[in-house]
């Protein structure tokens, strides 16, 4: 195992996006905006372009492996924002 395996999560680039982001407070409607920086996204890109060569080496598997897991925060917490929008939406009048 290499020493970036080891590395902690929040020390990874997008982790830190994410939290500065959500530490901002965002209003739902940010959140269920949000997408990482191109440079976060060309790094997931390029990652999964080689997972889908072979070509992945343990660190970067580890790597992607922590995305992976970031990835499934937002969406918990974009689903969460989307049904707090909902919930926030008048009532509508039922049309006769």
């Amino acid at each position: 195992m290499t020493s970036h395996e080891n590395t902690p999560l929040k020390d990874h680039p997008l982790y830190d996006e994410v939290t500065s982001f959500l530490s901002s407070g965002p209003a739902p409607e940010d959140i269920v905006r949000f997408q990482p920086s191109e440079a976060n996204q060309r790094r997931a890109s390029d990652l999964l372009s080689r997972l889908k060569g072979g070509n992945l080496t343990p660190e970067e598997e580890a790597e992607l492996d922590k995305l992976e897991q970031i990835e499934h925060f937002m969406r918990i917490i974009k689903a969460k924002a989307r049904l707090h929008l909902k919930e926030a939406l008048p009532a509508t009048e039922p049309v006769t």
